[in-house]
């Protein structure tokens, strides 16, 4: 049976549907069943509540940024500040991720923060690697930092959200990144 094999991940790409055309204040139990094609129990039994199956959303997220920095990593090992670069690189891929699904992530935060604890590990476990990397401190956490705003830029759907604009602050960024000191 693929459907029992693949359930789980029916079950988020349903919730991704719903998210993408109801938005995310509309994302319930009851929808994602009626998307992928299931009882409300089949996907209780997967997801107990929605704040797991937005718990899931983000954990995959999570998985495919962090996939997304590894392979970038590792194709810039032997150049200063790995991670920091990597992490550039991999904000090309992070503008791929659907606003809506970030503002479910949001509401169901509100409800339950420790829901982004895997996300503050994922965040404070490149910033010491970052850290490690360099004698630069300052501009390593000054670099972070624009990342982190351009990224909430795009996920709260703010100014600027012209690619040129955004394009000429990653270019930015990475002068910034060329001109900072190399391993410690």
């Amino acid at each position: 049976m693929a459907r029992a094999r693949n359930a789980s991940a029916d079950i988020l790409e349903a919730a991704r549907a719903v998210i993408g055309r109801d938005g995310p204040g509309r994302l319930t139990i009851e929808r994602v069943a009626a998307e992928v094609g299931m009882s409300k129990a089949g996907v209780l039994y997967n997801f107990p509540s929605k704040v797991r199956l937005v718990e899931a959303l983000l954990a995959q997220m999570i998985a495919d940024f962090e996939a997304s920095v590894a392979e970038s990593r590792a194709a810039l090992a032997d150049r200063p500040n790995p991670t920091l670069r990597a992490l550039i690189a991999a904000f090309d891929r992070f503008e791929t991720i659907d606003p809506d699904v970030s503002m479910a992530i949001m509401a169901a935060a509100a409800e339950d923060p420790g829901l982004l604890a895997p996300l503050n590990r994922m965040l404070s476990g490149h910033l010491d690697q970052v850290l490690a990397e360099t004698a630069d401190h300052g501009t390593a956490v000054l670099v972070l930092a624009a990342l982190d705003g351009l990224k909430f830029q795009h996920l709260m759907r703010m100014p600027p959200t012209d690619p040129a604009l955004r394009a000429a602050a990653l270019a930015r960024i990475r002068t910034l990144v060329n001109e900072m000191d190399g391993p410690k």
